[in-house]
């Protein structure tokens, strides 16, 4: 009796650990897909398709998960059933200059399941928030999170001659916290690269009071000129402007 609960116990160790592994990775890819982007200050263009309505008998603006929408652009514009798409809008924060990056809400993703040469429907698949009338769609990418995305680590040399800065989170707040996603200046083009590691420090602009360490974060993708982080310890919330000092290995 004894052995078979020993036995017993042993397979639910064994079971258990990549369940639990597997378990973790689906809210964190779930979040990399929510996460911010930045947009140029520039206007949008006007090939990218929008959703226009629901594909219901009562109008609405605002849409959920599973719901059926219709889309402004069908196979003439190379939209065709089976693709799937980001569902994203630009908003306005106190932050933003009128040349700088501007905050991108991912308010989710859809699928198409019908097109003709002018419009497409589609269906709602992923709803990070609210969809509204005339967000627009952007090609579809998984995430690919880097290993230890679920942990600090604050191993590595920290460089000082090198800082980048906090830009922003989800609609363009100011304000972040562990666990949260953020973007940062660097891009590509600075030489980010996703798992990169970041030790975020704060001026305090008191003179002769040193930097202050106020967390870690680690890269979960990159773009041309910004990247997504996500912070994964904090000592005390994550702020716009926040010295974000890099771990080299």
């Amino acid at each position: 009796m004894t052995q078979r609960v020993f036995v017993a116990c042993s397979l639910v160790t064994l079971f258990a650990r990549p369940m639990a592994a597997q378990d973790l990775s689906v809210p964190m890819t779930t979040a990399a897909a929510c996460a911010p982007r930045a947009a140029g200050a520039g206007p949008l263009s006007a090939d990218l398709p929008q959703v226009v309505a629901a594909l219901d008998t009562s109008v609405r603006a605002l849409y959920g998960l599973r719901d059926m929408v219709i889309v402004n652009a069908g196979t003439a514009k190379g939209v065709q059933a089976g693709q799937r798409f980001f569902v994203r809008r630009r908003v306005v924060s106190g932050y933003e200059s009128k040349t700088g990056p501007h905050a991108v809400v991912t308010a989710g993703s859809l699928s198409i399941t019908a097109a003709n040469e002018g419009t497409s429907t589609a269906r709602i698949d992923l709803a990070c928030d609210g969809i509204q009338q005339w967000d627009y769609l952007e090609p579809w990418a998984a995430p690919v999170l880097p290993p230890g995305v679920d942990r600090a680590d604050a191993s590595g040399e920290l460089d000082f001659s090198s800082p980048s800065r906090v830009l922003f989170g989800d609609y363009g707040r100011t304000i972040g916290g562990q666990g949260d996603m953020m973007l940062a200046d660097i891009g590509q083009s600075q030489g980010a690269s996703p798992g990169a590691r970041y030790a975020i420090y704060r001026d305090v602009k008191v003179p002769g009071v040193p930097l202050a360490a106020v967390g870690e974060a680690i890269v979960i993708s990159v773009g041309d000129t910004t990247s997504i982080l996500r912070l994964t310890q904090t000592r005390d919330a994550i702020t716009a402007g926040d010295l974000l000092i890099p771990r080299r290995r």
